[in-house]
């Protein structure tokens, strides 16, 4: 995936992670904290993600500690 996002056929998944991380800075995504979005919000906003028709597409089932764990570091 890495090398997709990148367009380098040698990258890895830091080099995917280093390209989103520049993505958003470039793009100017604010943190979710900025939206009034705090960790009280996240079991509610796991529950309707595990609803979400979008979330059925993914090629990889997050459990929601994984979910827990990308919201904390989106605020």
């Amino acid at each position: 995936m890495a090398r997709l996002l990148t367009g380098n056929p040698d990258a890895g998944a830091t080099n995917g992670i280093d390209w989103i991380h520049d993505l958003c800075n470039a793009l100017d995504v604010a943190p979710l904290l900025e939206f009034g979005i705090t960790e009280v919000h996240f079991p509610e906003l796991i529950a309707g993600a595990k609803r979400a028709s979008s979330m059925k597409g993914n090629p990889v089932e997050l459990t929601g500690e994984e979910l827990m764990e990308i919201l904390r570091k989106a605020v």
